[in-house]
């Protein structure tokens, strides 16, 4: 067992009685040492245990590995001879009972700096209560104006006569129930017009997260998994796969492993692109820093180490961070199975042929990631046309690689075959982020017979896709940005699925036209003002035959306001605008929005809005043309968790429900003020991040001085999507400070005792001056005994009663003598 370094007496006294229980020397085949360790003539701070055998010295592999010493692979209580070692040597001083080893560089355990390891030490364990959540959005519209009413409305003389009213209505609903088993969830969307209703199902599934594995399988409706050059679609089924969201600590990407030695105790510094992100000490020997906080792209890291004279050596390396890579030895995969679900949102179980899919990535070095991809589908899911269509593979592969300097490139391959015909494809990506001058290269190209999943519902591949951009900072004019899309589409026959109120049993054949897009598209902005106002200036050219301008400013005019003036000219038209905004941030907040357009598109639209604990409201009105709608919303929550419903904003990620027994005290989320507990003790922390730690906490100010609190903050991570409850228990105490008296008025002297006469009562307490104790656990009516200096005894009693919140003063009976 390793022990940190005591006096010299006290070593040369433990050292004495290992000796005398081990038999000492006399006995000729083993003692046991305790000796302060110096290694390459520095002093380790750590005492360990040696056994001596025939004059060489054992350690447990475990004791060596403390003292920063590598012995090899092993059991921890193995022990190794220090003689075995090639290149090591040691020196035994009895007398100071020390041990000094001289040790190569290579032989001893690097010091492993930065976050890597704080980050996983003290992660709480993921938890979730049982309970569920309903978020709503509910928006009314009332429109006024010509033709637009309902059916026949205007009909006798012609547009503009006769104003009708139309009434619409429009529901969103996303539930979940939430449980340590997982998340289910489903969302509907209602629509109601002149007195027609109709809902359609949009999600239903079932989501299990595994933190240990990063697990994550989902039952119901998903989107397929795919690399750059695949297209997902939309199932109903079943997937398993990677899912990184679950460790928001760890660092994906590959990031550079710096190593070095220093011969002295040293101080080494680490910054990226000239900002320090770690600064601290190390000993004699090797150190290694990992998994740096890097951003992506090019940049370079330079490591400074300051020795106690105050010399500098500084080290520069260039890196390049890439996100479409993985760090060596990490992978992901995705595999999913079910069946192509068609008009998402218009039918709400379209569901067509069964289709399949399988994604894999591995990290194989720093500058190399493999992938992989494959997908199959039978026909198109029309049962009198599949036999015509056939089955569908598609499979494919590609690698993404950085080289420092320079930047990434992304390579991808892919055939097909389906219904006799075959085609490939091929994907090219080459990026190159920087501080000042970012570029980008995408091309992907397929010959006519190539097809995926998504081709044979509908969308076919498109035979070439190219996509450039430039960003260039310009410093005090601003930043530039150049863009380029270029896609070519042919003609196909489809088998096309029709969609009549109900999934049809057959689709019909419909053409998809040649696509050709060409568009060019550059964009400057710059702050203004000591960046309190910002510009822009966007343009665009399609070279199919139309180009565009849009320009404009905004200024801050506060913490959460805005206003500004806009203007667009293109697609054969041109107006100007004016906006202002005000947010609503936090609950009680009123917020709103004007916007003013003039020109060949009229339009006046005002709005406001009202942020509370329990949902938002707003309203407004927009009028463009002849046309005049009213506005109204409200969206929200309801939350059920640890036994009580909430009313709440939109609840989209984790909640906690913060539990104290008491109202009025004061919730924190990362030490920040959240509001107050109400009536029942409770009060719902929004906004916690799923998978992370999450530090509630309550302000023990608030705790009334007659209660009492242990733990004020506690570290918690919610499942996905789920609630949590955080108790914080404040039970009341019933204290009171009571004035002890004798007989005869005098107060009880200090350093007496004082306890109640009850079996379930608490220890003595200690009577301080003035004859005042502090008593806790107080009944109606209590009886107490008071224990002397000089060990007689008294007894008296106490009437309590609770002063709200306050620590009463109480005046107890003359303390009357007993044998």
């Amino acid at each position: 067992m390793t022990r940190r370094r005591p006096g010299p007496a006290l070593l040369r006294c433990l050292t004495a009685v290992v000796l005398l229980a081990g038999g000492g020397p006399a006995r000729g085949t083993e003692r046991a040492l305790l000796l302060d360790v110096f290694i390459n003539a520095h002093p380790s701070g750590i005492v360990a245990e040696f056994h001596e055998r025939a004059g060489q010295l054992f350690a447990r592999r475990d004791e060596l590995q403390t003292l920063g010493l590598q012995p090899g692979p092993g059991g921890a209580a193995d022990e190794v001879p220090l003689g075995g070692w090639a290149g090591l040597s040691w020196r035994l001083d009895e007398r100071a009972q020390r041990l000094h080893v001289t040790v190569p560089p290579h032989l001893l355990r690097p010091s492993r700096l930065g976050p890597a390891g704080a980050l996983e030490a003290g992660r709480p364990a993921l938890e979730s209560a049982w309970g569920a959540v309903l978020n709503y959005d509910l928006i009314g519209t009332g429109l006024l104006g010509s033709g637009l009413g309902r059916p026949g409305a205007g009909s006798q003389g012609g547009p503009g006569h006769g104003l009708a009213d139309r009434v619409l209505a429009q529901a969103l609903l996303d539930g979940r129930m939430f449980s340590p088993f997982g998340v289910a969830a489903t969302s509907y969307l209602g629509r109601a017009d002149a007195g027609a209703a109709a809902f359609t199902r949009l999600e239903s599934s079932w989501v299990f997260s595994e933190p240990d594995s990063m697990l994550r399988a989902r039952a119901g409706d998903l989107v397929s998994s795919g690399l750059s050059w695949s297209r997902p679609v939309r199932l109903g089924g079943v997937q398993f796969s990677t899912d990184f969201a679950i460790r928001p600590d760890l660092v994906t990407f590959p990031t550079p492993t710096i190593t070095g030695t220093v011969a002295v105790p040293s101080t080494v510094d680490v910054l990226v692109n000239g900002v320090r992100l770690l600064g601290q000490e190390v000993q004699p020997g090797p150190f290694e820093i990992r998994q740096l906080p890097v951003v992506t792209g090019a940049g370079e890291v330079s490591v400074v180490t300051r020795d106690a004279s105050g010399q500098d050596v500084r080290r520069s390396l260039p890196i390049y961070a890439s996100a479409a890579m993985l760090a060596p030895g990490l992978s992901s995969f995705s595999a999913e199975a079910g069946l192509v679900r068609l008009n998402y949102g218009l039918a709400g179980g379209d569901y067509r042929a069964p289709t399949g899919a399988v994604t894999y990535r591995r990290g194989l070095a720093d500058w190399l990631t493999v992938e992989g991809h494959a997908e199959t589908s039978l026909g198109h899911g029309a049962p009198r046309r599949r036999r015509r269509a056939g089955p569908l593979a598609m499979a494919g592969g590609g690698l993404a690689t950085a080289v420092p300097r320079l930047g990434g490139l992304s390579l991808g391959v892919a055939g097909s075959t389906a219904g006799g015909r075959t085609g490939g494809l091929v994907s090219v990506a080459v990026e190159r982020i920087g501080p000042a001058l970012s570029a980008a290269v995408a091309v992907q190209a397929s010959t006519p017979g190539f097809r995926d999943t998504a081709a044979s519902f509908g969308d076919p591949y498109p035979r070439l896709r190219l996509r450039a951009s430039l960003g260039w900072t310009l410093g005090r004019f601003g930043t530039f940005g150049l863009a380029y899309i270029g896609l070519r589409r042919d003609p196909a026959w489809i088998a096309a699925p029709q969609y009549r109120g109900a999934p049809s049993s057959f689709d019909l054949p419909s053409l998809v036209p040649a696509t050709r897009v060409s568009l060019l598209s550059a964009s400057l902005s710059r702050p203004l003002f000591d960046s309190r106002a910002y510009a822009w200036v966007n343009g665009y050219r399609d070279f199919g035959g139309s180009a565009g301008l849009v320009a404009g400013i905004s200024v801050a005019l506060g913490p959460r306001s805005t206003a500004g003036a806009s203007l667009d000219m293109g697609r054969g038209q041109s107006y100007g605008g004016l906006q202002a905004s005000h947010a609503a941030v936090a609950n009680g907040d009123f917020g709103g929005q004007l916007q003013l357009l003039h020109g060949d598109l009229e339009r006046e639209l005002a709005t406001g809005e009202y942020r509370t604990p329990w949902g938002r409201l707003a309203a407004g009105i927009d009028h463009a043309g002849r046309q005049t709608a009213l506005r109204a919303s409200a969206q929200g929550a309801l939350a059920l968790a640890g036994g009580s419903v909430f009313a709440a904003n939109t609840l989209r990620n984790s909640f906690a429900v913060v539990d104290t027994g008491l109202p009025g005290v004061g919730v924190l989320h990362e030490n920040r003020p959240v509001g107050r507990t109400g009536a029942d003790g409770r009060l719902l922390v929004p906004d916690l991040r799923s998978f992370g730690r999450n530090r509630i906490g309550i302000a023990a100010t608030d705790v009334p001085i007659d209660a009492e609190v242990g733990e004020t903050t506690r570290l918690v991570r919610p499942q996905d999507r789920s609630g949590v409850v955080v108790r914080f228990p404040v039970r009341r105490n019933d204290g009171a400070i009571v004035r002890l008296t004798d007989a005869a008025g005098t107060p009880i002297p200090a350093g007496s005792s004082v306890r109640q006469l009850r079996p379930d009562a608490a220890a003595a307490t200690p009577v301080g001056f003035d004859g005042e104790a502090y008593l806790t656990g107080l009944g109606a009516r209590n009886r107490i005994e008071v224990r002397l200096a000089n060990g007689r005894r008294c007894q008296a009693e106490v009437a309590y009663a609770r002063h709200g919140g306050t620590l009463p003063r109480l005046q107890a009976s003359p303390c009357r003598a007993v044998p």
